[in-house]
């Protein structure tokens, strides 16, 4: 029997956000469909992993990819906000 993607994080120390995602919880960390993470892989788009015939993420890479997008950051964007305020 193959583990599952989402069960096999013997060295995470918080379960509750697993270290190996599969397409839902990757469509779901991102706010998009299934459907529309699956279309994101195959433009190449988004990095992926092949565990057998399923594709899998590395939280990681997904968090990564997030930070490198154009935009601003969390940093930025409090600093913004405090300025406004005074």
């Amino acid at each position: 029997m193959r583990p599952t993607p989402a069960g096999s994080n013997i060295n995470n120390p918080n379960p509750a956000q697993p270290e190996i995602l599969t397409v839902r919880q990757v469509a779901e960390l991102l706010g998009i469909s299934e459907k529309a993470a699956r279309c994101r892989v195959s433009q190449g788009l988004l990095p992926f992993r092949r565990w057998g015939g399923s594709l899998v993420f590395l939280r990681k890479e997904i968090l990564a990819f997030l930070e490198a997008l154009p935009g601003t950051s969390l940093k930025d964007a409090t600093e913004n906000a405090e300025r406004r305020i005074e």
